[in-house]
């Protein structure tokens, strides 16, 4: 099969949707199809590559961020491949479009099907829903209501990784045609190691959605002794954060270490070193950094929202904590420190294999394939 798959988020720029659609296209190119990738370009990324399998072009955009990539610099990629699609690529040769987003991308996957009768499949990712992030969006949404509901209506299928996420897609536009496939990780990377270290990390974009503020109010009510605590990411949110671990004294036990990049050899050592994991998050759709610290040997507390639900929830039941409840959070660090402690190991019992990519990959080759043109 002949994959056309769009993304303006694709390694190494992008948050956490961008790993996992290379992880997916990697996949889908391991079992033998032809995946061609187009992208946004960024600084002195080539415009052509060619890696694990697949073909990656990278047309020239306005993006001014490694990570963040604002709705004006998005439409500049709706335009950009749109051209490069229509003068570079023989899309009849294509058998399907597989696409990351309902907005931006999915406009592209919109235009190619009219243009060229190619069907096209969506993963939606978080704030690409309508109503996922109304904090941060809410203007936005209103304003894409109308051709975000005819995206979808057009879609072969609009692929959830959560349940919630499709709930919420079926009460924006009920006639859409929706499946579930859950994201995974690559658990031969991530990896359990016994050599921990007394070190808490928090891992996210700093954002007020995250809601590592309530982190750090937990974190100043209880003794952290010799642990230390890492936190992993940057954003818009950073200054404020940074300002409320100063006030209450905490910059001795408390770093900002910005973004790493994904999988790389430091990425994995911070996270084999965590010996607990947090994540406050107010909103999420299917983080798999919980998975990837998971797999790295970390003992994880969560806020109580469904997709950490649908992740954890066979696991442990014993994780979570009300969404902005620094008591009781604060009461579950402290536990969960003395625990590790009076045990003697730092490292988790978690069994993770079952997240692995293989099952996933799996889905999306056999609904691509039924899906394909004829």
């Amino acid at each position: 099969m002949n994959i056309l798959m769009l993304n303006y988020e694709f390694p190494p720029i992008g948050g956490g949707a961008s790993p996992v659609s290379y992880d997916i296209g990697k996949g889908l190119a391991a079992l033998g199809h032809k995946v061609t990738v187009v992208t946004m370009a960024y600084k002195d990324l080539p415009a052509h590559e060619e890696r694990d399998g697949m073909t990656i072009y990278r047309v020239k955009c306005w993006r001014t961020q490694k990570m963040v990539c604002h709705p004006w610099e998005q439409a500049t990629y709706i335009l950009s491949a749109m051209h490069f699609i229509k003068h570079k690529l023989q899309v009849v040769d294509y058998d399907i479009c597989y696409t990351h987003f309902i907005i931006p991308t999915g406009a592209i996957a919109w235009w190619i099907k009219k243009k060229y009768k190619l069907p096209y499949v969506i993963t939606s990712h978080g704030s690409d829903v309508i109503g996922h992030n109304n904090k941060r969006f809410k203007t936005l949404y209103a304003l894409v209501r109308k051709p975000w509901c005819g995206i979808v209506r057009e879609a072969s299928c609009v692929v959830s990784p959560s349940q919630y996420l499709m709930e919420l897609m079926k009460k924006n536009e009920l006639s859409g045609k929706y499946q579930l496939i859950q994201n995974g990780i690559d658990t031969s990377f991530f990896q359990k190691t016994e050599e921990k270290q007394k070190k808490i990390l928090i891992m996210c974009r700093l954002q007020e959605t995250k809601n590592v503020q309530c982190v750090i109010k937990a974190l100043n009510q209880i003794d952290l002794k010799d642990w230390h605590v890492d936190i992993l990411g940057d954003g818009p949110y950073k200054e404020i954060l940074q300002q409320m671990v100063l006030e209450r004294k905490l910059n001795d036990k408390v770093s900002f270490k910005g973004w790493v990049t994904n999988k790389s050899d430091e990425h994995l050592k911070i996270l084999q070193e965590a010996s607990i994991y947090i994540s406050a998050s107010r909103v999420e759709n299917c983080p798999t950094s919980i998975l990837e610290v998971m797999a790295c040997g970390a003992n994880v507390l969560l806020s109580d929202i469904p997709a950490h639900r649908q992740l954890v929830e066979s696991v442990d039941q014993d994780v979570f904590f009300q969404m902005e409840d620094d008591k009781e959070l604060a009461d579950k660090v402290s536990k969960l420190m003395d625990k590790l402690e009076t045990q003697g190991k730092l490292f988790n019992d978690y069994d993770v294999l079952a997240f692995d990519w293989k099952k996933s990959i799996a889905a999306y080759d056999k609904l691509l394939e039924t899906l394909e043109r004829d």
